[in-house]
């Protein structure tokens, strides 16, 4: 399977180190494992509590056993898995992906229906970048997961014969599919991964040439740069308690997780790739360009995962290099 290197390569500038991590990513190497990343980081832990459904639409008992007298009889099974976070219920296995023949399950299935592709954020919310081994996902809820690339139901703008995907051998990277052979995952219902409308975010205080815009949906916080300037990780991590020490609303600045910085990428949109409404009072050119997440790669302390606003790309990128700094701050 490949997740098209030569695209994370040109967007994330590849060090010897990062080419190797996607070589990763592409199917070249094993997952890695957890660490990685600035003590002082403040990162809110998010624990997906998974629960298992049966065919018919209700919950595996503690034994591990549906109940048998549905109009399914044996055939009632477990069949999905529901994000208690996210509210999403998802498909338990994965099949391989034919962009000609595969289709979602039709009518209800486990109560519930609407089956479709996941959105690349939805996909996100999966892959655990801390896991030492491949896949990187949850194997208790997801048996069977291949490491390979999960295909979304979201077009790559700059190529819309292609399909985003998302890895999970290497902790969830997101890009255009290249070659090889892809998986999917279906998915019903929806939740507030699923793209807010702008009017959704309210420009609030301002201070040194920031702007605080809430997201009302999520729940989020977010201090935009006016003029975004590059930054080494080291200096992104510090740079908050600057903004800490001053009353904007929130005083619990820090810079997002890879899930976080991802709500900001409109893939419908590409140079810049991100919501129109954090452009309203910046440069939409200096945001064609990498921003830091403080989501660090399994293995790969030197390492943490940014998001590319040009086509919204996401890989890991060194810590010495320089990019792009938005804080989140949650209500």
């Amino acid at each position: 399977m490949q997740l098209r290197p030569s695209a994370f390569a040109r967007v994330l500038q590849a060090s010897t180190l990062l080419a190797a991590l996607l070589l990763q990513a592409c199917g070249g190497g094993s997952g890695g494992g957890g660490g990685g990343g600035g003590g002082s980081i403040v990162t809110p832990v998010a624990t997906a509590v998974f629960t298992k459904y049966c065919l018919a639409g209700d919950v595996v008992d503690a034994r591990g056993n549906c109940n048998q007298g549905t109009l399914l009889g044996a055939a009632n099974v477990w069949t999905c898995t529901r994000d208690n976070a996210t509210g999403l219920m998802w498909g338990r296995s994965s099949a391989v992906f034919d962009a000609s023949t595969s289709a979602p399950p039709s009518g209800t299935v486990c109560g519930v229906s609407g089956w479709r592709a996941p959105i690349v954020h939805e996909l996100l919310s999966l892959p655990l970048p801390a896991k030492t081994t491949g896949p990187q996902i949850d194997t208790d809820f997801f048996p069977g997961t291949p490491a390979a690339a999960f295909a979304s139901g979201e077009a790559y703008q700059p190529d819309p014969t292609r399909l985003w995907a998302v890895d999970f051998n290497v902790g969830g990277g997101a890009a255009a599919f290249g070659s090889g052979t892809m998986y999917v995952r279906w998915v019903a219902g929806s939740s507030r991964l699923n793209d807010p409308v702008d009017s959704q975010l309210v420009f609030g205080a301002s201070h040194l040439d920031h702007d605080v815009l809430d997201d009302t949906t999520r729940g989020l916080a977010w201090l935009i740069p006016r003029n975004p300037q590059p930054r080494t990780y080291a200096q992104a991590v510090a740079g908050a308690a600057t903004f800490n020490a001053v009353d904007l609303g929130y005083r619990n600045w820090r810079l997002p997780t890879r899930e976080e910085l991802d709500t900001l990428a409109v893939r419908s949109l590409q140079q810049p790739s991100i919501r129109p409404k954090v452009l309203q009072r910046s440069s939409s050119t200096l945001f064609t360009n990498v921003f830091w997440s403080s989501t660090a790669l399994a293995n790969f302390p030197e390492s943490v995962f940014g998001v590319n606003f040009e086509y919204g790309v996401v890989g890991p990128v060194l810590k010495s290099g320089q990019y792009g700094v938005v804080y989140v701050s949650d209500y």
